[in-house]
């Protein structure tokens, strides 16, 4: 298993002797007394160095050959310019912070795999304004990492995060002794409220809301989503939640959404003369936000595959069996997410159907047809949507057949509407 070690490229740092875990290891850097404690320990390492665009680059050249000599893997060492915002030598560089957050939480994104054990991020050196936009990232980067292994609990509770501090053992920093305390950031599950593009352009750049547009899609399937898990709606989260339109959302995030395309981003709406360096677009919301959310969209297809192969397909039917939806109800909504208000309303629905069917008998309703009132009520198992096969013991939503002749409606769009409006 890795540890990933992140820090920032420090300038013009003198040599002292550092303090960690009983040792002193001379350096001119906390990174570089962190890899030779973690080497000495044998322990497999991975290093981000986060070099800000006004740090020379023999400050990083410098620092990688320091690495490498003190035994860690030249492959194992990824360097990341990131834009800097303020004054520097007479020139002032003007970028949304949020923009130099996500450079931060992309790199740490990008580069951390499922052999990662901890992240570690070394505040301990760095101005005010950068350490904070760190922080910042490196708390949504958490948040997303639970999110993405949401449900795979071996991995979310052996992934651990740290902070590295440096305290003075001597005056004027003669000497540091370097702490780790654990990070932490609370995982909400809960609905986006965004609903824009995370980028904010100027209003003529219309091919690039056009190719953003795709954002809209992930936080509307997202909140879909987590309305079927809320409200126990297991058939429409099998059946009617557009799964492989998904999984191209997924697949065009990671290219659209990438530090690649970030940085692509801010190299065409850059503005430089030797006065100034401006990056002319803003952030509506951080990418790390919609990430979680690209992460969490990942999880629910992960979960909806582990029930696909038990889902039976004829023309404007998919048949799931009531085992299926029993399980789903314990394993997903019950155990993993919680939801037991849904899971008990969803148990006693699906106890229904299995009675009527096992007596060959099809369920029926005597429920008034206020259809929204009740397919919340009773987890989107109502009978007017339903086919019921007695030999099979499964159900279907009556897919394509038209519920209301005045209306002309079909039965998906009043699930569409529920799924969407039923926050």
């Amino acid at each position: 298993m890795t540890k990933i070690l992140c820090s920032f490229v420090p300038k013009d740092s003198k040599e002292i002797p550092y303090h960690i875990g009983g040792k002193i290891y001379k350096g001119k850097s906390t990174i570089e007394a962190l890899c030779s404690y973690y080497l000495s320990n044998e322990e497999d390492i991975k290093v981000i160095l986060i070099k800000p665009e006004t740090i020379d680059i023999k400050e990083e050249i410098e620092l990688r050959k320091k690495l490498i000599s003190l035994g860690v893997n030249e492959d194992k060492i990824i360097t990341q310019e990131i834009p800097m915002k303020g004054f520097y030598e007479n020139k002032y560089y003007d970028i949304d912070n949020t923009i130099i957050a996500d450079f931060i939480f992309l790199t740490l994104n990008e580069n951390t795999d499922d052999k990662a054990e901890e992240v570690i991020l070394d505040v301990s050196r760095g101005i005010n304004f950068l350490v904070l936009t760190a922080v910042d990232a490196f708390r949504r980067f958490i948040v997303a990492q639970k999110a993405r292994y949401y449900n795979k609990a071996n991995k979310l509770d052996k992934l651990e995060y740290f902070y590295v501090y440096l305290t003075p053992k001597k005056p004027n920093f003669e000497e540091g002794e370097i702490s780790l305390e654990k990070a932490s950031a609370p995982f909400f599950f809960d609905f986006f409220t965004k609903k824009g593009l995370p980028f904010n352009f100027e209003a003529e750049k219309l091919d690039y809301f056009k190719e953003f547009n795709f954002t809209k899609n992930i936080i509307s399937h997202v909140n879909s989503c987590i309305t079927a898990i809320k409200r126990g709606f297991a058939l429409a989260y099998l059946t009617f939640i557009p799964w492989s339109e998904i999984k191209d959302l997924i697949s065009l995030s990671h290219e659209k959404l990438s530090l690649k395309r970030l940085k692509e981003l801010v190299k065409e709406f850059s503005y430089e003369n030797e006065n100034q360096k401006k990056v002319k677009f803003k952030m509506n919301y951080p990418l790390g936000n919609l990430w979680i959310y690209v992460h969490l969209l990942n999880t629910f297809y992960e979960i909806y595959k582990d029930y696909e192969n038990q889902i039976t397909y004829e023309e404007n039917r998919k048949w799931v069996p009531l085992s299926t939806l029993k399980n789903f109800n314990e394993k997903v909504i019950k155990k993993l997410f919680e939801e037991n208000s849904a899971s008990i309303i969803l148990s006693r629905e699906i106890n229904d159907f299995e009675q009527n069917l096992k007596k060959g008998e099809i369920k029926k309703t005597g429920r008034s047809p206020n259809y929204e009132r009740n397919f919340n009520a009773h987890a989107g198992l109502i009978c007017e949507f339903i086919d019921q096969n007695p030999q099979n013991f499964s159900i279907s939503y009556r897919f394509n057949e038209i519920l209301d002749e005045t209306k002309k409606d079909k039965i998906e769009n009043y699930i569409k509407y529920f799924l969407e409006h039923k926050k």
